[in-house]
């Protein structure tokens, strides 16, 4: 069984389940399957075939869910794009997965002007030869592409097989408890690992009812799931927050959900019980992941004395901690997570070195510093990365750091993440001015905003006389940042 095989499976069986819903309407199963055969057989025919790179770019769509399986369907490989990014952001992740074409929403086209590559609307095509494609696909090859950032500033493609995603889609559908009788609302980006890999498709594969939400706004989450009637969803913690405190808000609003699944950052426990105590018949599960191994964990409400815990393994998946030279520890005793599972990525698309670095014999070393205690559970404490984890978007130091020294004042800089009570952390730099400028903090941050997507930008720019430094002369991100982080519990 492949990705592309999920909608003809479940027209099979449930020909008139409703099987997606957005904003302009509602495919049943049957009609998901011949709307994603039009679209593959369009493909084919205008050249597109196995291992042949495609760009996708839009916000939440049965569009954009047709084309998805329609590349899979073929064989092609589909390179999903932040519908944040910026045009300069695109040009690189597009030339860095070298796509021929793209297909994205109409209002992104203009980010595409200069990229010298076709772009055309995601659409459903309304006719076409809708009899399913005689190509085969390996379950080996290439399934998409997702970026990821890169700790060199540049973002990194993570390569993904159909094989893997179909295991991790079946394998978060039995651990969260998705069945035929949920409505699922997908409220995060299907060009994230979290929309489309931990919600979306383990959705469909357990026969759920999907709904897309374009993009997130707290009270159109209400709304949809209000009038779909929502009995699931995935959420980040920040969108948790927000729809607890938005004015439109009433329990009542959403009364049939029965399940939230939350990761992509740590949530906090005052947060987790407000949210408990507002809607006392949801099940809060937690789930940790990566883009480069899927879901991971699952902690369900059921394990109410391991909340400080991101959950115990899911089916399929081994972990291990070990310290620095890969030893096991024992029980209790921090060190590296690293992650076994059929559900691990090919690896960094054209980076044989950085692949054979993060995964070694089989096992993803995830940067990640946690403890397993006597029952199996995780508990992350740290990550050994710089990466920060801002509202579930995961933002690299370097990226800022790169856009600062496109300043002409900036001398030297180091970004890090600070605590945010909304976001879990927000990106901050301390700033070595050069001889004779003093640039403000404000200036700052608009140099950046101008460089890299906005929700990257410093919150806040100190500007000092000089930055800590190892005996070789490497920057200590880690002494700048325990100053923002002391006193705290978690130090992510």
């Amino acid at each position: 069984m492949l990705i592309g095989d999920i909608p003809r499976l479940l027209a099979a069986a449930r020909p008139r389940h409703v099987a997606v819903t957005d904003s302009r309407g509602c495919l049943s199963a049957s009609a998901l399957d011949l709307a994603v055969n039009r679209q593959a057989n369009r493909l084919l025919a205008e050249g597109v075939s196995a291992g042949r790179r495609i760009g996708i770019c839009g916000f939440n769509s049965i569009s954009y869910a047709v084309s998805l399986f329609a590349l899979a369907r073929i064989g092609g490989v589909a390179c999903h794009f932040s519908a944040r990014a910026s045009a300069s952001e695109l040009g690189v992740m597009m030339r860095a997965a070298r796509v021929e074409r793209v297909l994205a929403d109409v209002e992104m086209h203009p980010r595409f002007a200069d990229s010298g590559v076709a772009v055309e609307a995601l659409s459903i095509p309304a006719d076409g030869d809708a009899r399913p494609p005689a190509t085969p696909v390996d379950g080996d090859a290439p399934y998409c592409i997702t970026f990821t950032g890169g700790t060199t500033g540049q973002p990194k493609g993570v390569m993904v097989s159909h094989r893997a995603r179909v295991f991790t889609a079946f394998q978060a559908a039995l651990g969260f408890g998705l069945g035929e009788s949920d409505s699922t609302l997908v409220a995060t980006p299907l060009f994230h690992i979290a929309g489309q890999h931990v919600c979306f498709l383990p959705a469909l594969a357990a026969g759920s009812r999907t709904v897309l939400l374009p993009r997130w706004d707290a009270g159109a989450f209400l709304d949809l799931a209000e009038r779909e009637e929502a009995t699931a969803t995935f959420l980040v913690p920040t969108q948790i927050g927000d729809f607890l405190r938005h004015a439109q808000f009433r329990p009542e609003r959403l009364a049939k959900l029965r399940c939230a699944i939350f990761a992509g950052a740590p949530m906090a426990q005052g947060l987790l019980a407000e949210a408990e105590a507002a809607l006392p018949w949801v099940e809060f599960i937690e789930n940790y992941g990566q883009s480069e191994a899927g879901a991971v964990t699952v902690r369900r409400g059921r394990h109410g004395d391991k909340k400080a815990a991101v959950g115990r393994p899911l089916m399929g998946v081994e972990l291990r901690v070990v310290d620095s030279h890969g030893r096991s520890l024992p029980t209790g005793q921090a060190g590296e997570v690293l992650i076994r599972s059929p559900g691990l990525m090919l690896g960094y698309d054209g980076d044989a070195a950085q692949t054979g670095r993060a995964i070694r014999d089989g096992w993803l070393w995830t940067g990640d510093i946690g403890r397993l205690d006597e029952d199996g559970f995780l508990y992350l404490i740290d990550r050994s990365k710089d990466m920060i984890i801002s509202g579930g978007e995961n933002i690299y130091p370097a990226e800022i750091e790169n856009a600062l020294f496109g300043h002409p004042a900036v001398a030297e800089c180091a970004a890090f993440g600070i605590p945010d009570e909304r976001l879990g952390e927000v990106p901050a730099a301390h700033v070595v001015a050069r001889p004779g400028a003093v640039p403000s903090e404000t200036e700052l941050i608009d140099a950046v905003s101008a460089a890299i997507a906005r929700h990257k930008r410093p919150r806040r720019i100190v500007l000092v006389q000089s930055l800590p430094r190892t005996a070789v002369g490497k920057i200590q991100r880690h002494v700048i940042r325990a100053e923002y982080w002391r006193g705290r519990d978690r130090q992510i």
